[in-house]
């Protein structure tokens, strides 16, 4: 079993993410990982895994640590205080030793109470045996390839135990600036000395600089590389007066989505939609540590299977380009990767995505399903089967899509599913209080999304209520200019009886761009106003001067239909 502490001088440089990243991609490769949250004071690890915890975090490390500090008890099973992290598509799960019951009282109570000194600096201490065993529990009970360890920040106890006691390898991760630079030299200095070496065993020590701003021209990538230098040069400065040497440097961008909301899904370097191209250089980035931590220890077949995984990555930031500069090029570039990995949940999104762009919905669902099956724990998948019912009008099978992707806590598209779960609710007739109220608590939670209050303004107009109406369609144009919301405006004013209000809105939404073949799947109560106009004068010389005379047309066979 190898033993890797993931390690940083202060918090918030990605160490936890990246971890947890890396027990994903071991776990894609078959191997057996456990997890342990050695962050005892600010656990972490089960926010970032939230989605794959299925059970209550009774108990953890803490509890295991105290029966011994407090009562001199070694516990027999460390199974008895492991979950499994439920990814549903590698054939090993992760096994995780959460920290403990963090929301109790009792598991502060019982860290307080752990006295570090006596289990390793008072007479006859028992400490540095106690962990041993607990390692060697954690080899034997679990049978695990990979022990990856999260360790607490700065000079403790608890970072000397996880990196000078259990420790095969050591990643320090740091941001650029002269705090993290200078802590991490002092540890890696601390950690080399042959008087901290307790077993005789040099550990393999790697280095991250991480939440590097993305560089967008050649200046700041000329910049960029200075930085990473210097820092390079500054670390590997600090095994001068050792025979051993920095095992591997890596540099890892900074995500804004990340800093900006947090991050809620456990997987965020391997299923991101490809948005951005910062996104794609990080995932490489995860991919390349990756390599540096584990491919020495795979098997011949392993690395050839990994290679594959990793060109299959370089493919995919080709086939985002791709997608970005020539939609119809796409399937042959994901052909390409299929070769390569043929159950890449990746791949299959981002074909999906293609027959969603150019409405082929059959092959579009298709994909979706092939992705979610496949693996894709990120949720998108289910995200966009649920848009494509959506987009076709089936709400019947939208709605639980959408229901079930709220479920899972991703953040990614939220509150457009909120947003189109509202709306086909409203399809399908369900109580239109409760939508309102349901509506009242998005707003309150998302008060700058003008989405909701789009929403809300459209079940207020169904009942009727058009002062209230109107206050929230006012508040949705003020947070966004969408064209849809001057369409929702219009569509009040025409039932207050102020048409001219209408025709003026109406007209100002067209020239914003508003998709008026979408009038077409509204409720009967909408496409009613406009089946009125379908021999009005000023309606028809709107259309006219917006090259849409066609839309009449498509009013007389909804009206012909009802």
């Amino acid at each position: 079993m190898k033993t890797i502490t993931f390690y940083s001088y202060k918090g918030g440089v990605g160490r936890t993410l990246s971890l947890i990243n890396m027990a994903n991609l071991l776990t894609k490769f078959d191997k057996k990982v456990c997890i342990v949250d050695f962050d005892l004071e600010a656990p972490g690890i089960h926010y970032k895994c939230q989605n794959q915890i299925t059970q209550e975090i009774e108990k953890g490390l803490v509890d295991y640590i105290y029966e011994f500090s407090a009562n001199n008890k070694v516990m027999p099973f460390i199974a008895d205080y492991t979950i499994t992290l439920d990814q549903k598509k590698d054939k090993y799960n992760p096994v995780f030793i959460p920290a403990g019951n963090c929301k109790s009282e009792s598991y502060w109570k019982k860290l307080s109470h752990i006295n570090w000194w006596n289990l390793f600096y008072e007479e006859n201490s028992e400490g540095i045996s106690f962990f041993l065993d607990l390692k060697e529990k954690i080899k034997q009970e679990l049978k695990c390839d990979y022990l990856l360890i999260d360790t607490r920040t700065g000079i403790t106890e608890i970072a000397a135990v996880t990196m000078s006691i259990l420790a095969d390898a050591i990643v320090l991760f740091a941001v650029n600036n002269d705090e993290n630079i200078n802590g991490a030299e002092r540890v890696i200095k601390s950690i080399i000395k042959e008087e901290n070496n307790l077993f005789g065993v040099k550990k393999d020590i790697h280095f991250v600089l991480s939440r590097i701003p993305f560089a967008t021209n050649s200046e700041e990538r000329s910049r960029e590389n200075e930085i990473k230098n210097l820092v390079k040069d500054k670390i590997k400065k600090a095994f001068k007066t050792s025979d051993q040497m920095l095992k591997s440097f890596n540099l890892i961008h900074s995500d804004r989505e990340v800093e900006l909301f947090g991050n809620t899904n456990s997987s965020y370097s391997l299923t991101k939609e490809y948005k951005k191209e910062t996104q794609t250089f990080i995932i490489t980035e995860y991919i390349s540590l990756f390599e540096s931590l584990a491919i020495s220890h795979f098997s011949p077949k392993e690395k050839e299977t990994f290679n594959s995984y990793k060109q299959a990555n370089d493919l995919l930031q080709v086939a985002y380009s791709t997608f970005k500069n020539n939609l119809f090029d796409l399937p042959s570039k994901l052909d390409e990767i299929d070769k390569l990995v043929p159950k890449l949940p990746e791949s299959s999104f981002l074909r999906g995505y293609y027959y969603y762009k150019i409405n082929d919905f059959k092959n579009a669902l298709n994909c979706f399903g092939k992705g979610e099956k496949d693996g894709d724990d990120s949720g998108k998948c289910l995200f966009f089967m649920a848009q494509t019912y959506f987009k076709q009008g089936d709400f019947e099978n939208a709605l639980p899509k959408l229901e079930t992707y709220i479920k899972l806590k991703h953040r990614e598209y939220r509150t457009n599913a909120y947003r189109n779960l509202l709306i086909t609710k409203e399809k399908l007739k369900k109580d239109r209080d409760k939508l309102i109220d349901e509506a009242t608590e998005l707003i309150e939670k998302y008060p700058y999304y003008a989405h909701f209050y789009n929403i809300r303004s459209c079940l207020y107009l169904r009942n009727g209520l058009y002062e209230k109406a109107l206050n929230d369609i006012d508040k949705a144009i003020q947070l966004d200019s969408n064209p849809l919301f001057t369409v929702t405006l219009a569509e009040i004013n025409y039932y207050s009886g102020n048409k001219e209000g209408f025709y003026r809105f109406f007209d100002l939404a067209l020239n914003a761009g508003y998709n008026i073949d979408d009038i077409i799947n509204e409720d009967d109560k909408t496409k009613e106003i406009y089946i009125n106009l379908l021999h009005d004068d000023k309606f028809e010389h709107i259309l006219q001067r917006h090259n849409k005379l066609y839309f009449l047309d498509l009013l007389a066979k909804e009206r012909y239909r009802s």
